[in-house]
């Protein structure tokens, strides 16, 4: 008998406030929908987010799993005290990786010194504790690559929307490259070039919910059940069957989060 794949979202902020009323609700309909793997990136020192009741319902489903970092959004808020909390949440059994962290010169919410300082901080904490790291990267990939390339780093480039050359670095670098419902945005030529460029060796798919909801389900809260769609999209780019992209990016995410070989 063949085996079946099973769909994951390796990418969505359950802790956000726009979840507030459901949470459990959406895990089920991820369940229900064929979603194995869940990963939820958490940064601890937001505001809006919602902590404890994102870990409790980790703790009690199967295969859905967390990590933690400074956004670079507020990276300014990195200092010891921090990174205190930073290396205590960790610790819990559910986390799998550092991040989202980077570099994003877009918003600039905080001053580019102090997010490059706390994306190397957050780097050695993961190389010290052999967890890779998920990054975001935002009208910052010249200094990015200065810090990522040539470093041995384990990492995921997520929700790409970079240039194909700084992708093609990447992948010699070894990353991980993951693609949101973008790749079915009608305009999103640029997106669905890079999505092509990837390998499927390297290749992961997110939802980055309760934002940026695919194709055809634009206009409302995105939730991890909706990266069905974005899955069907990538099988009709790549021209292979979704039952072998399932296999493929499960994976993935083995790999990557799991560290299996």
């Amino acid at each position: 008998m063949n085996k079946k794949g099973n769909y994951a979202d390796p990418h969505f902020h359950l802790e956000s406030k726009k979840f507030s009323e459901d949470r459990e609700e959406v895990i089920k309909r991820a369940k229900e929908s064929g979603l194995n793997y869940l990963l939820s990136p958490i940064d601890f020192t937001d505001n809006e987010i919602e902590l404890k009741p994102v870990i409790s319902i980790a703790e009690k489903t199967e295969n859905y799993f967390l990590s933690f970092g400074v956004h670079p959004h507020n990276a300014k808020f990195w200092n010891g005290k921090t990174e205190k909390k930073l290396l205590n949440l960790i610790k819990n059994r559910k986390n799998v990786a550092i991040g989202e962290i980077g570099l994003d010169y877009y918003y600039n919410l905080s001053p580019k010194e102090a997010q490059i300082s706390a994306f190397k901080a957050q780097i050695e904490i993961a190389k010290a504790f052999e967890l890779p790291i998920i990054i975001h990267l935002r009208d910052a990939f010249d200094d990015a690559a200065k810090i990522l390339f040539g470093k041995n780093i384990k990492g995921i480039l997520h929700s790409y929307t970079g240039n194909t050359e700084f992708l093609k670095e990447g992948l010699k670098n070894n990353f991980f490259v993951s693609f949101s419902g973008m790749i079915t945005f009608k305009k999103a030529e640029n997106i669905r070039e890079s999505f092509l460029e990837t390998p499927i060796e390297r290749l992961l798919l997110e939802t980055d919910s309760p934002y940026l909801a695919p194709v055809p389900m634009r206009g409302k809260r995105n939730e991890p059940s909706f990266v069905i769609y974005t899955y069907k999209k990538a099988s009709e780019l790549l021209k292979i069957e979704e039952e072998i992209l399932k296999l493929k990016l499960e994976e993935n995410f083995e790999k990557i989060f799991l560290q299996k070989s």
